[in-house]
């Protein structure tokens, strides 16, 4: 699947530029293993055995170290699960997009360049899915890809110091401040730089992502139609341009309700989804009733652990509470073929970067801009119809 991954924090941090395709050489193996399980993984039924730690260091003449590295990653991405004295086994393919479309013809006609893929390393699924499509449009198309990972900006920055130059790269930050020092990094290897998410303004570099008022304007006329009133509002309470749009969009809906905000002091792929399910659940009013009928949620991994998180607090959706989730209407695991979904799409996100990538490329004296993503809705059975107690 890769032309090549790399671990930023494994590179060696004294090597100079000129020995870093041998340092990237030495990482091949690895390569070869993460994708060789990435793919297993997407293939995989629930319940389907890993295969053991000394077979895959013996096929891919690795280290036990760096075989659990890679297979802890997918630990922490919910790909596998671990049973003490029964072994490893795959939860199954539950981020598969469709990609039936197929490589994407606007890429052709300009072959045989190199693209770098730099990522911050975190559990996210969708920023995986992100990348995925993106490879698959670029390699299929014969341009070279690299894809790097990194841990935090430190990292970044070494790992950047040792890279060779490259015709175009996709950031992909994952809630993690891109600082100065790291825009100028990249700089200085590609002009041509397209940032995932909608996060910076004013500087020399284009970006994709969302801005959540316009979704949170169509949950709201959504929920509204069905007869709900006290409709809430979950997200982060960190700052996120995406995110603080849409609390404006919200309280400008909601007549400035403040106290509909149920903001939680967590990003998606830290202790997110548990602190959202305890803040509901202790929202109850002293007769047990919640303060709304609705809820819009932001940043919900799995829609299932979401859902089984509530039921276990006496929650059940949409009986007692009615949700629509913010997030991407391809991804099953947000979804689980139940959640109502509003958002823009994985493909829509892949494919409005490598747009914006080709046209930098094309164009590069054109103004630096950020694209906004169209919102599109997945329909699911979590939202009920209102109905106004008796007086």
């Amino acid at each position: 699947m890769h032309d090549l991954q790399a671990d930023a924090s494994s590179f060696c941090g004294d090597c100079e530029s000129e020995c870093v395709l041998y340092c990237m050489g030495m990482k091949t193996d690895l390569a070869r293993l993460e994708a060789f399980l990435e793919d297993m993984a997407r293939k995989a039924s629930p319940g389907d055995r890993l295969p053991t730690v000394r077979s895959l260091m013996s096929q891919f003449s690795l280290s036990q170290t760096a075989v659990q590295k890679v297979t802890e990653r997918l630990k922490a991405e919910g790909r596998i699960s671990a049973e003490t004295g029964r072994g490893t086994f795959f939860v199954g393919g539950v981020d598969r997009v469709d990609r039936s479309e197929g490589p994407d013809t606007a890429v052709r006609g300009s072959e045989g360049r190199s693209f770098l893929l730099l990522r911050r390393s975190t559990s996210i699924r969708r920023g995986r899915a992100v990348l995925e499509l993106l490879q698959d449009k670029l390699q299929a198309a014969g341009h070279s890809v690299v894809e790097v990972s990194y841990t935090d900006s430190r990292d970044g920055l070494r790992v950047l110091r040792n890279l060779p130059g490259f015709d175009g790269c996709i950031l992909q930050s994952s809630f993690e401040t891109i600082s100065i020092e790291m825009l100028q990094a990249i700089k200085l290897k590609t002009s041509a730089i397209v940032v995932d998410g909608a996060v910076l303004a004013g500087t020399e570099v284009d970006a994709v992502g969302v801005e959540w008022g316009t979704s949170i304007g169509r949950a709201i006329a959504n929920l509204q139609s069905r007869g709900h009133e006290r409709i809430g509002l979950v997200t982060t309470s960190h700052f996120l341009l995406a995110t603080e749009l849409g609390k404006i969009r919200f309280l400008e809906l909601c007549d400035g309700e403040a106290g509909r905000l149920l903001e939680i002091p967590a990003w998606p792929h830290e202790k997110y989804l548990e602190l959202a399910i305890e803040r509901i659940a202790a929202s109850r009013n002293a007769d047990s009733s919640l303060p709304w009928t609705a809820l819009i949620v932001w940043g919900v991994e799995s829609g299932l652990r979401f859902r089984e998180g509530l039921a276990a607090h006496g929650i059940e959706i949409p009986r007692d509470l009615s949700v629509i989730l913010l997030g991407r209407t391809d991804l099953s695991n947000e979804h689980a073929n139940f959640f109502e979904v509003i958002g823009p799409s994985v493909t829509q996100q892949a494919q409005s970067m490598l747009d914006v990538l080709l046209e930098r490329l094309g164009n590069p004296g054109r103004p630096y801009r950020t694209t906004y993503l169209a919102v599109t809705s997945q329909e699911g059975r979590s939202v009920g119809t209102c109905v106004p107690p008796k007086p």
